[in-house]
């Protein structure tokens, strides 16, 4: 079978997979179960499935609309090798979907919500290169969702 056709086969395996399985009572966005079935692929070409799917996805309000938005940690997806191929020497990737479409991956070594007057921020802890400071000191970077410009900002703050 050609690499094409089966790496459709498993986008098709994980969309009904995924269309079975609820979280929280709803089922993730089509971008997110494609961007999902892309990430097991590229365990599943060397014959291992994908691991920690269900604990990587997070459903979290972070625009301040009210509705969930959905988060995946890839410091928690893996290769049954232990490979975690979202994930370099210093940080994992952690991606946002935004009313069901991808808007934004962040590279982070730690992330929680925190409301900050009033709203939803994103706190990622990250090298203290992205914030001009020493490499190997963490240090925090607040990221917000601007409604008026539809895309996320920052700002920075020294551990």
């Amino acid at each position: 079978m050609e690499r094409r056709t089966a790496f459709w086969l498993v986008v098709l395996m994980i969309l009904t997979a995924w269309e079975n399985m609820a979280q929280a009572g709803k089922r993730l966005p089509v971008a997110a179960q494609i961007w999902l079935a892309g990430q097991w692929e590229l365990c599943e070409f060397e014959g291992r499935p994908l691991i920690g799917v269900k604990c990587a996805v997070s459903r979290v309000d972070i625009t301040n609309d009210g509705k969930p938005d959905i988060l995946i940690d890839g410091d928690k997806l893996t290769c049954p090798d232990g490979r975690r191929f979202l994930c370099g020497a210093s940080d994992c990737k952690l991606v946002v979907f935004i009313n069901g479409r991808w808007r934004r991956e962040f590279a982070q070594q730690g992330w929680e919500i925190e409301k900050i007057s009033g709203i939803n921020v994103l706190s990622l802890s990250v090298p203290g290169s992205f914030c001009d400071g020493d490499p190997t000191m963490p240090c925090v970077r607040y990221a917000f969702w601007d409604r008026k410009k539809g895309k996320f900002r920052f700002f920075t703050e020294q551990e």
